[in-house]
């Protein structure tokens, strides 16, 4: 232990050593009567109750005693989703629709953030979402899924996710549009019917009922040409809607058409009733060098008696601000007339489908957040909302009585809704072939162009074929 003066030099006198000693004793020899408690480790992944066994020494022996412990985890990382989102911007004319659909999921999952990433320019969203997967960086949700993302690899296959009672809720064109080869690449989230928009001011001045079979078209545009007024343009309309009905809906096309025979009778039939309008003269002369943007006024300023569009050019084009609000009481819509005995015909097309992001396969509590997303976005409730507030149709089929209830709300919806239940036949260009799925929006351009440069029949055909070979 050392002698007193080694003790003094730690500044220790041998007084309080002694007392140091006797404490230290007294702890030993209580340190053998006190349980010594030797821990387990215990993993949980949420707070719980647990019985655990841990092994103590009582008296010198080794007990092993039972005891109730609670563990809490570390709180989870929060869930982010980001999502590229034209509706969500302010500007856009479904905001408000859009966000009390939101509102419905955060009911639902409140452990969620949805980041949104508004853009109201629908192309440079699409640009923006391609950039950003090139890199690296797919968003975890997608507001308008395509094929052309879908084979990028970019987009999560939702066949094993979708039952049967999900399907059943959503029309047979909101995942036919959407679906290649047995997967399905996104959900349509606005599949809107594509009728004729008439402006019935401009008939009534020349004594003409909206047409219901294609002669009548012709007709009318003969009298709108005397007036040195217009029947419709190839800037919105006669450019992609009216030839895939005049193709389309006829018996045997959907087939030729998915079998790639570009050549075929019902292709050449819709390039000839194009050229009946150009031969006619029943629309503008400087077609060539309009877009859309230049073709609507003519229609909203009593110009031009028809065009085609869907649900989204109420609120753009017929309802907007500063267009003559005398303008939707002048509007009728009806099917598209027949050219047949196949009758009168709806295309359905879609302008948005939401998807989700493949890299979610390997996160799945993300996955699982997206899926609810999805699941609320094309709900009944949601759809009714898209209705009443967004005038737009989700794509979900709304029990009878809800959905007539919905539409009574909103007067020019439903006359437009109207339109399309009346039509003898309904389709869409579906997943028949991919070079079609491809040039969906675009795919008589190049024989429009051919036309409206003067060039012939023959001539149309050959660049149209041309168009679709080289999808």
């Amino acid at each position: 232990m050392g002698d007193k003066n080694t003790i003094e030099k730690r500044g220790l006198s041998r007084r309080d050593f002694l007392r140091l000693a006797a404490t230290a004793g007294a702890g030993a020899a209580l340190a053998a009567c006190t349980p010594e408690v030797v821990k387990e480790t215990v993993i949980v992944e949420k707070p719980v109750e647990k019985v655990v066994k841990e092994t103590v020494i009582v008296g010198g022996t080794p007990e092993v005693v039972e005891k109730v412990v609670t563990a809490t985890p570390a709180p989870l990382e929060k869930i982010v989703l980001t999502h590229p989102c034209k509706w969500l911007g302010e500007g856009d004319n479904r905001y408000d629709a859009a966000i009390k659909v939101l509102a419905l999921y955060q009911e639902r999952r409140p452990d969620v953030e949805v980041e949104i990433i508004p853009n109201p320019d629908k192309n440079e969203t699409l640009k923006k979402i391609q950039a950003d997967c090139a890199a690296g960086d797919c968003p975890d949700l997608f507001e308008r899924a395509s094929l052309a993302l879908w084979e990028s690899g970019w987009l999560l296959d939702l066949a094993p996710f979708i039952d049967d009672a999900w399907k059943a809720r959503l029309l047979p064109e909101s995942l036919e549009l959407t679906s290649w080869q047995g997967r399905i690449f996104g959900i349509g989230t606005e599949t809107s019917p594509i009728p004729c928009f008439w402006n019935t001011k401009l008939l009534g001045e020349i004594g003409a009922e909206v047409p219901a079979t294609w002669d009548e078209c012709l007709d009318v545009g003969e009298k709108l040409k005397s007036t040195g007024r217009y029947l419709s343009t190839f800037a919105i309309g006669l450019n992609n809607h009216w030839p895939n009905n005049a193709c389309f809906r006829r018996p045997g096309a959907a087939e030729a058409m998915g079998n790639e025979e570009w050549e075929n009778e019902h292709a050449l039939f819709a390039i000839e009733r194009m050229k009946d309008v150009y031969d006619g003269g029943y629309h503008p002369a400087n077609d060539l060098d309009m877009g859309w943007r230049d073709a609507v006024p003519l229609f909203q300023n009593g110009q031009m008696a028809l065009f085609m569009n869907g649900a989204w050019a109420l609120d753009q084009q017929i309802d907007a601000e500063g267009v003559d609000p005398e303008l939707k009481d002048n509007v009728i819509f009806s099917a598209f007339p027949a050219t047949g005995p196949e009758g009168t015909s709806i295309e359905y097309k879609m302008s948005g489908s939401l998807g989700l992001g493949h890299h979610l396969a390997n996160q799945p509590r993300k996955l699982d957040a997206a899926l609810d997303w999805a699941r609320v976005w094309t709900s009944v409730e949601a759809s009714i909302i898209w209705a009443v507030d967004g005038r737009a149709n989700m794509g979900v089929i709304v029990p009878q009585d809800q959905w007539d209830a919905a539409l009574e709300q909103v007067p020019l919806f439903k006359k437009f809704m109207d339109a399309a239940a009346s039509a003898d036949v309904a389709y869409s260009l579906g997943s028949r072939s991919k070079k079609v799925q491809l040039r969906s929006w675009n795919m008589w351009n190049k024989a429009k162009d051919a036309l409206l440069l003067g060039k012939s029949m023959d001539e149309a055909v050959a660049e149209y074929v041309k168009w679709m070979e080289a999808a």
